[in-house]
């Protein structure tokens, strides 16, 4: 057994490597297996042979096949009809595998020419089936009307030179489709021109045209040269030999059934745009039918001419059109009156592609891509109107609001193919001429009364801001007068409180005095305790003196009427300095009022922490910074002396009443007092009152 399976697996690469020999074999292969470079040895007859295009049809099947650069000598001189051999190996393809020589894409696969044969009967294509890749690469037929002639260029993905070819563009019933002539003549292209609107019948390979990411772009049908084009012009004749349809019967139009065939309709031209094609209006007999013409015929009938068409009945632009549309005047044509209907009339739908005319009232007007836009208004609805005006305008412009009739073709628009009912219309215009002034615009247009809105607003706005900074101004003048007011009462009640001292407890402090100087000289050293007790109690009472007088003065200090930091500039002037000892005075920023209990607070602190360094710190210098910052004042008392456990002071226990004093003044004004102190380091105590000062710092001062 193990034998048999040694000799299988020994012959099962040699059966791998049969070729293929069929064209159903190599388009059965996956991508995948495609790129395996599997040996093909395949014979058929050729469809089309145009270096780099080659294609090759058997019995099951269509391939493509590489004949190799154009440029290159050993290519055969092989023609449609010719029964060859090709010999070469697979390869993935954009839609179908394909069969290339082994050195790629430039080389040419191995061909001999066995002889000719009949081409093979071609199966009938249309665009419906462009989805279903079986008949890829066959060779099929297709009928439509010739749309376009030109030259198609290479394509610039091409991996390999491409000729020009000859390209016509032929509409079917189900869409365009691309003929491409890959031998032509210069002289063919005036030739493929006359068929324009002509029915033809066109034989050739069935290939496409794939996007950039490989999809499906579109059908090509490749033909070998004009030969393989028909014209049918029995056809055309056949639809002009016929009775003309009714314009008003295109209502039953059903695309599904009517559009196998040409029609004929007749009317007069009551608008010719060259390029897209002629509105036609019916004639005496169907004065209220329109229908649209899209044609490429170059050389159209003027306005007025009687005119047959025939072409293809297409749903389109909101209703039924004729399409690839041939015209031939057919008798002597008149003018075409427009029909005067009302914008309900318009939006009918009964009135689609009909000369009509309508009075309106002018919005706007604006010029776009050649051509000249009115915006109107009737009867409360709004639509537009234009007309193609290259270069200058043809006519004086007309003021916004003037009425004006006017006349042209109604389009209606409709939600989609199959809506009943349109949603709106516009007008197409012959020209100016187009357009009658009925009467100029009323003094107050629409443009004059957004004028007069617009200046009304602004004075408004300016109004509402002056009230509003008016309103700001008062309460900041209230606040400016109700602080003076407070200041001015305080500075009063201040001066009659220490006049009352003055003259009260004062006085009486100095009639003590006075008894207890009598008490000692009455004694005259005869008790000798009630002397000391005396002399102590005139003590006390002259210090308690001082205090009273100093409370008076400060009472009465000018310094603060001039402010907070008027009054910190004037400190040096409260306090006699020792020898040695080096006061220094900083302000910085704006300096701004503060209510008067808060800089009354902030001045006594500041005079309290100046005793207390003069007092015990021994210090050399002192300094007091006033900072007036956004938002907040700081005030800073430093010295450079002795210092103290600061965790220990501020308390009545531990004896520093100022501080305590100092704590109980920040409290009061809703301050923040920290006090920063170390044995030998000096002493620094800082004070921070939130303010509503939003302005920006000032200049410094600096004193000592």
């Amino acid at each position: 057994m193990r034998w048999i399976a040694a000799l299988l697996l020994f012959l099962a690469p040699l059966h791998a490597q049969q070729p293929l020999t069929t064209a159903a074999e190599v388009r059965a292969l996956s991508k995948a297996e495609a790129r395996k470079q599997l040996p093909v040895r395949l014979r058929g007859v050729v469809t089309l042979f145009r270096p780099p295009l080659a294609f090759l049809q058997d019995e099951t099947g269509a391939v493509y096949f590489s004949p190799g650069n154009p440029h290159h000598a050993s290519i055969p001189n092989v023609v449609p009809g010719d029964f060859v051999e090709i010999e070469g190996v697979t390869d993935e393809g954009q839609f179908a595998p394909l069969v290339l020589a082994r050195g790629g894409l430039n080389e040419p696969v191995k061909m001999t020419v066995l002889g000719t044969a009949a081409l093979p009967e071609p199966v009938a294509f249309s665009l419906r089936d462009k989805m279903n890749l079986e008949d890829h690469n066959r060779y099929a037929r297709m009928r439509g009307v010739v749309r376009e002639a030109g030259d198609w260029g290479p394509s610039r993905q091409s991996a390999m030179p491409v000729p020009p070819r000859l390209s016509l563009i032929l509409s079917t019933v189900d869409g365009e489709v691309r003929v491409a002539v890959s031998d032509s003549q210069p002289e063919d292209l005036a030739r493929v021109r006359g068929w324009i609107g002509q029915e033809v019948e066109v034989h050739g390979v069935r290939s496409a045209a794939a996007t950039g990411e490989g999809a499906l772009k579109d059908v090509v049908m490749a033909v070998q040269s004009l030969a393989g084009v028909s014209l049918d012009a029995a056809v055309m004749e056949d639809a002009f030999a016929g009775p003309p349809l009714a314009l008003r019967t295109i209502a039953q139009f059903r695309p599904d059934v009517s559009s196998a065939r040409r029609v004929q309709v007749r009317g007069r031209v009551a608008l010719a745009q060259p390029g897209e094609g002629v509105y036609l209006s019916g004639d005496e007999s169907e004065p209220l039918a329109g229908i649209f013409l899209g044609t490429t015929q170059r050389d159209l009938p003027p306005v007025g001419s009687a005119v047959a068409a025939a072409g293809f009945l297409r749903l389109d632009r909101g209703g039924p059109v004729l399409k690839e549309a041939v015209l031939r005047v057919h008798g002597e044509g008149s003018a075409v009156e427009p029909v005067t209907v009302t914008v309900a009339q318009a939006l009918s739908g009964k009135r689609h592609h009909l000369l009509v005319q309508i009075d309106a009232t002018l919005l706007a007007t604006a010029s776009r891509s050649g051509k000249r836009v009115l915006s109107l208004a009737a009867e409360g609805v709004n639509f537009s109107a234009e007309y193609a005006a290259p270069g200058s305008p043809d006519a004086p412009p007309i003021e916004p609001g003037s009425r004006l009739r006017v006349s042209g073709i109604c389009v209606n628009e409709f939600a989609g193919e199959r809506a009943a009912e349109p949603v709106s219309f516009s007008l197409l215009l012959r020209g100016a001429g187009s357009l009658r002034v009925l009467a100029g615009p009323e003094f107050w247009t629409a443009a004059r009364i957004a004028t007069a809105g617009g200046l009304l607003l602004v004075l408004l706005l300016a109004a509402s801001g002056w009230a509003v900074m008016l309103r700001r101004r008062v309460a900041e003048q209230t606040q400016i007068i109700g602080v003076q007011m407070q200041r001015a009462t305080l500075h009063g009640e201040r001066r009659r409180v220490a006049r009352e001292l003055h003259d009260t407890l004062e006085q009486e402090m100095t009639g003590l005095a006075l008894q207890l100087a009598s008490a000692r000289e009455f004694l005259d050293g005869e008790n000798e305790p009630a002397a000391r007790s005396l002399e102590m109690a005139s003590g006390m009472l002259e210090r308690s003196r001082g205090e009273m007088r100093m409370a008076i003065w400060e009472l009465r200090d000018p310094l603060l009427e001039q402010g907070l930091a008027g009054a910190v500039r004037g400190l040096p002037m409260r306090f006699t300095l020792p020898p040695g000892v080096a006061l220094r005075i900083e302000v910085e920023g704006e300096p701004v009022r503060l209510p008067v209990a808060t800089e009354s607070q902030l001045y006594r602190i500041a005079q309290e922490a100046l005793t207390n360094a003069l007092k015990h710190a021994a210090a050399a210098g002192l300094a007091v910074q006033l900072d007036f910052e956004p938002g907040a004042v700081r005030l800073e008392i430093a010295d450079d002396g002795r210092g103290f456990d600061a965790r220990e002071g501020g308390t009545a226990l531990s004896g520093h009443f100022g501080l305590l004093g100092m704590r109980e003044r920040a409290e009061k004004i809703g301050a923040s007092l920290a006090v920063h102190s170390e044995a030998g380091k000096g002493t620094r105590v800082v004070v921070s009152v939130p303010t509503e000062n939003p302005r920006a710092p000032g200049a410094k001062y600096t004193l000592g």
